[in-house]
């Protein structure tokens, strides 16, 4: 059956809020409607994508390079009528989205819990629990649902406190140095009265952030894939990389990691999460937040599990994108906010202007690319640099 797409990056806020009636702020609903097509990367020709249209220019660009165009329909329109045609996929559920949509059949109560921070914290507790794998040992997450084991473990240590609902890196509060330590506390304290827990992490030295996708089927989980990402000290979202499993061989070059290190991780989440297929009761997309990481004594793991989001992401984005790309060349690509309307058109001119596009083999070899199309009252988009 075909699908019906709708970006809407806010879904997590929307779990936590847990109301039908629950809106972004203003400034992310300008984020989601400018760059609402992006679900556009993961449509096919039988699909609808509801946002509004990209030009022409955009579209026929990546059409030329065998890029299927899905139909777009602006999202104010017919939501429900869309929705009796299509299989409904947001980038990730909510009771908000749901309802908006005509699909309140699609969202159950106890999926609020399923896309908390709780179940990817007993998840990984759960694999570690399990986990006979030296290159995969580290210290799983804290669940903390009371003032005076909070109060004890800050003061003890450096590490990061989490709120249930959040994502890209929102919803988190660090402790690196004393003086963080009380307001950490009193911000936590107030998640444990509202959501009834934190999640606890010891700090980790990152090397590389990672993103392990799969799909979830009633027959089971399929694995699809890794992609390479870049991630800010708060955690949030920065850009994704290109043709990045060249930067993960060359840290198995150079004995960071052995060369089995994706087997063995994919062997780890996916026997977990074999064992959690009834529990969860979800099909679709699951990825994992990961990360390449040097222990105290110098050597190095990889933590599987910083996240676990069963919801569309950035690396499902890239993986497509990647489609397109010379396995010569490396890139990256990110999302940016411009200050006034206009200016992510003539920011496009200018780098188109730069560092022209360069194709062959119906590849792209090098140069600028826009991963979503041009708009005058535009805020935000998304672009990357091949190289």
């Amino acid at each position: 059956m075909p699908r019906l797409f709708y970006y809407n990056p806010t879904c997590e806020m929307a779990v936590a809020n847990n109301t039908v009636s629950y809106r972004p702020p203003v400034r992310l609903q300008q984020f989601e409607r400018d760059l609402g097509e992006i679900m556009f990367w993961i449509a096919g020709s039988d699909d609808i994508v509801a946002s509004i249209r990209p030009d022409d220019s955009f579209t026929n660009f990546w059409q030329t390079l065998g890029k299927e165009i899905p139909t777009f329909e602006q999202p104010e329109r017919h939501l429900a009528a869309l929705h009796s045609r299509h299989t409904f996929a947001p980038w990730g559920p909510s009771k908000a989205v749901m309802h908006t949509f005509g699909a309140k059949e699609m969202w159950h109560d106890s999926q609020r819990e399923l896309l908390s921070r709780r179940t990817s914290a007993l998840f990984e507790q759960q694999m570690q629990a399990a986990n006979t794998d030296p290159l995969l040992a580290c210290p799983a997450p804290r669940l903390i649902d009371d003032n005076r084991t909070l109060e004890e473990t800050v003061n003890a240590r450096n590490c990061a406190l989490k709120s249930l609902w959040s994502s890209s890196g929102r919803g988190v509060t660090l402790v690196r140095k004393p003086e963080h330590k009380q307001p950490a506390i009193t911000w936590a304290k107030g998640k444990i009265r509202h959501d009834g827990a934190v999640v606890c992490e010891d700090f980790l030295t990152k090397i590389q952030d990672i993103t392990f996708e799969f799909e979830a089927t009633p027959a089971g989980a399929e694995y699809k894939g890794y992609n390479i990402f870049a991630a800010d000290e708060a955690g949030r979202f920065a850009f994704e990389i290109i043709n990045g499993h060249k930067k993960m061989q060359a840290l198995a070059d150079r004995h960071i990691l052995p060369h089995d290190w994706e087997q063995r991780c994919v062997k780890a989440l996916a026997a977990t999460l074999e064992a959690n297929t009834t529990k969860y009761n979800h099909t679709g997309t699951i990825g994992f937040d990961a990360m390449v990481h040097q222990r105290a004594d110098g050597t190095y793991g990889i933590r599987t599990c910083v996240e676990m989001n069963m919801r569309h992401n950035m690396g499902l984005v890239n993986m497509e994108l990647s489609k397109y790309i010379s396995g010569r060349a490396t890139g990256r690509w990110q999302i940016s906010q411009f200050d006034k309307p206009g200016m992510w058109d003539a920011f496009c001119l200018k780098m188109k202007q730069q560092r022209p596009t360069v194709i062959s083999n119906g590849k792209i070899e090098k140069g600028f690319v826009q991963i979503t199309s041009g708009g005058n009252a535009k805020l935000h988009g998304a672009w990357g640099i091949i190289e």
